[in-house]
């Protein structure tokens, strides 16, 4: 795994590295295959299911909810890590607030927002 895109993490970055795993020096695409080329038009995001009202975002709907920047390391199950990635896009947390969904726990049924509070 070693060569021209990894290397083995040295001190300082040594303990910010999982043991077995080497430092990536770009951001490695692991695909198989073409990587297929989806129009911004085109792109919809559906959530249906156990929720109060289906949902459906186009990609103009999706980019104007509330958007964060944060850096972190990423760690890959191939055994490769990248230090310090910062990353753009929607935080779970905040989309949470404009679905409503509906579940169970321990064969409790509830209805609640993705935020926990009480519907009805």
């Amino acid at each position: 795994m070693l060569g021209k895109f990894f290397k083995k993490p040295e001190s300082p970055d040594q303990d910010r590295v999982p043991p077995g795993q080497y430092l990536a020096s770009g951001f490695p695409v692991l695909t198989y295959g073409d990587t297929p080329q989806i129009k911004t038009e085109e792109w919809l995001f559906k959530v249906w299911g156990k929720v109060a009202t289906t949902k459906i975002f186009n990609w103009s709907d999706f980019m104007a909810l509330p958007q964060s920047e944060f850096t972190k390391d990423f760690h890959c199950v191939t055994r490769w890590s990248k230090l310090d990635v910062t990353w753009t896009g929607i935080k779970v947390l905040d989309f949470r607030l404009f679905v409503t969904c509906y579940g169970s726990i321990g064969g409790h049924k509830s209805t609640k927002s993705l935020s926990g509070k009480r519907l009805n």
